[in-house]
């Protein structure tokens, strides 16, 4: 990211595999990929509980930073953000 982070940017899964372990298998090696003996960063929507779940399972815990970003271009329309890490030495 701009301050020099690993940073994990959108991972998504179809719901049809949801709980078939792919999810956990494109984060393990996002998280190879991206660690390098470094924390990893990533947003979560702040509302998406599944999500949340699904990261703090994996090790991450949350930063206290929150953002928004836009949703509609020109409408007053955000995305609640919450930054979750995972330390580099777990």
């Amino acid at each position: 990211d701009d301050q020099g982070r690993s940073r994990v940017g959108m991972l998504y899964v179809h719901p049809n595999y949801f709980g078939s372990g792919i999810g956990q298998r494109l984060l393990a090696e996002n998280i190879r990929w991206h660690h390098g003996g470094k924390d990893v960063y990533l947003n979560v929507v702040a509302y998406n509980q599944r999500a949340i779940d699904f990261y703090l399972k994996a090790g991450f815990i949350f930063t206290g930073k929150e953002s928004s970003i836009p949703v509609l271009e020109g409408q007053n329309v955000t995305m609640p953000l919450r930054e979750m890490v995972r330390r580099a030495d777990i």
